[in-house]
């Protein structure tokens, strides 16, 4: 059973047995690469919002006034530095998401690159046994046109 598919160039492409795991491997690989692209998205969106939080806390809102003013303005500082500390928590765990998911994206690329190299080897191993027969064919069609002209 000989199977063959056209390329995006118009080559001829013999299928595998392994084609099915290379289109099985390949989705996973971009799923995973989705959600990589989408880990560090977030992990921007959390630096930009603990950057924001720091510079809300870096601000001196004191004035001159009573104590009373003071107090509640410490209060709102020391809520301030609160929310900078959770934001840097925040900013390290999601920096730890991205670096495990970019092992796991890693780890996709490589087991499609096995599967892609191994699918590469059948079909060109297909490839030299098709053109043997078709070499043989042509030898005996050879020999008899010469033996019978």
């Amino acid at each position: 059973m000989n199977f063959v598919q056209r390329d995006d160039h118009q080559h001829v492409l013999e299928k595998t047995r392994l084609d099915p795991v290379v289109d099985i491997r390949t989705r996973a690989s971009e799923a995973v690469e989705r959600e990589l692209s989408a880990a560090r998205r977030e992990a921007l969106r959390q630096e930009r919002e603990l950057a924001a939080a720091r510079a809300s806390a870096a601000n001196d809102q004191r004035k001159p006034g009573d104590a009373a003013e003071w107090q509640l303005v410490e209060a709102g500082h020391t809520r301030s530095l609160q929310m900078v500390r959770v934001k840097e928590q925040q900013v390290r765990a999601q920096a730890t998401v991205v670096e495990n998911v970019r092992v796991k994206a890693q780890s996709a690329q490589m087991a499609l690159e096995v599967v892609r190299r191994a699918a590469d080897r059948k079909r060109a191993e297909a490839v030299q046994i098709r053109e043997k027969a078709d070499a043989k064919q042509l030898d005996a069609i050879a020999t008899l046109l010469f033996s019978h002209g």
